[in-house]
């Protein structure tokens, strides 16, 4: 993944949900945000901007969020990106709910991101597909996405609540794990400007933790982040 320069692998501790994810946590910066208050679920303009300055500035990051209920905090890698680019969006939901105040909610967040100027467009991988203005539903097809990102640059943002699997709280998705990697592995690399992943399970819910750390080192690998085959394995599902 990214030709240019190796990825910069960032994970954004808000609960604490990573501790147990021994491997991930190696191969990356976790930053500790246990102590931040006015995040979960939906935050003020200004207190992105506060987590935005605790974060590297580098385009090419992969960024771990926690549970989807801090999926909003993808707008913050959004803004920074400079020039036109297409956001691919895994999601069992398409965040785009009206809203009547100034929060930037887990729930919305789409909406903000349609507003943003260098967004040329939104493809929603879904069951079906459907094309208008600048948002593209679109079935889990590579040739038909690789089709609709020629020549353009993507951003990809991954809620795992979209897996067929019960892993978060939001309930079970529709795509298969495999469906997804092979959507990644279909992008070529060097379109590839950034990447967040979120939908952790519940904290509580510790025999979930390690299926979960499982998915997100195989949708590093799919990205081309060189992890070996056994470790994957050797992670024990409950």
């Amino acid at each position: 993944m990214f030709r240019e320069e190796k990825p910069l692998i960032i994970i954004l501790d808000f609960d604490g949900i990573y501790g147990e994810q021994y491997y991930l946590s190696s191969l990356g910066r976790v930053i500790d945000l246990r102590k931040v208050d006015g995040v979960k679920f939906m935050c003020f303009p200004s207190k992105l901007c506060e987590i935005d300055d605790l974060i590297p500035k580098r385009q090419k990051l992969i960024c771990f969020l926690g549970g989807g209920e801090y999926h909003h905090f993808s707008l913050l890698f959004l803004r920074r990106i400079s020039f036109p680019f297409v956001l691919l969006l895994f999601d069992k939901h398409f965040d785009a709910l009206k809203r009547e105040d100034n929060f930037i909610r887990c729930d919305s967040w789409i909406r903000d991101a349609l507003g943003l100027k260098n967004l040329f467009k939104l493809v929603f991988i879904c069951k079906a597909e459907v094309r208008r203005d600048k948002i593209c539903f679109l079935p889990p097809d590579p040739s038909k996405l690789s089709n609709l990102i020629k020549g353009k640059q993507v951003y990809i943002s991954i809620d795992k609540d979209v897996l067929d699997l019960p892993l978060t709280r939001w309930g079970r998705g529709w795509l298969s794990l495999d469906e997804l990697l092979n959507l990644l592995i279909s992008i070529s690399r060097e379109k590839i400007i950034g990447v967040d992943i979120c939908g952790e399970p519940d904290k509580l819910e510790l025999w979930k933790i390690p299926q979960s750390e499982r998915i997100n080192l195989l949708i590093l690998k799919a990205l081309g982040v060189v992890i070996p085959d056994n470790v994957i394995t050797s992670i024990k599902i409950a």
